[in-house]
């Protein structure tokens, strides 16, 4: 049996739910890459309200009975979107994602 640190580990459910909030915007695995580079580039006093954040965003799918990142495209669009257009806790983090996805994969 291999020894469980060799075994494949799939992104957390941290990195999936940032993974499904960028391909909201842009499906690109280089600008995806590129803003799940810049979150792990956070400095120590910012991860944890992040985590809570992408926490908050993951339980955002229940009422539908998934995780967000397991919600089909327009299903999530809908979600951010409202996010975006009423106050809620990381409203800003909503914009911030999305620039970074958009704007992930400029030269």
């Amino acid at each position: 049996m291999p020894h469980p640190s060799s075994l494949s580990k799939g992104p957390t459910l941290q990195e999936a739910t940032l993974r499904a909030v960028c391909e909201v915007w842009n499906p690109d695995p280089e600008a995806i890459a590129f803003v799940v580079r810049q979150r792990d580039r956070l400095p120590d006093w910012l991860r944890l309200g992040v985590a809570m954040w992408l926490w908050g965003v993951a339980l955002s799918g229940w009422g539908q009975g998934r995780w967000f990142h397991d919600l089909p495209l327009d299903a999530r669009r809908q979600i951010l979107c409202r996010w975006q257009q009423e106050w809620v806790p990381g409203h800003d983090l909503v914009r911030l994602w999305q620039s970074l996805a958009l704007f992930g994969n400029e030269p």
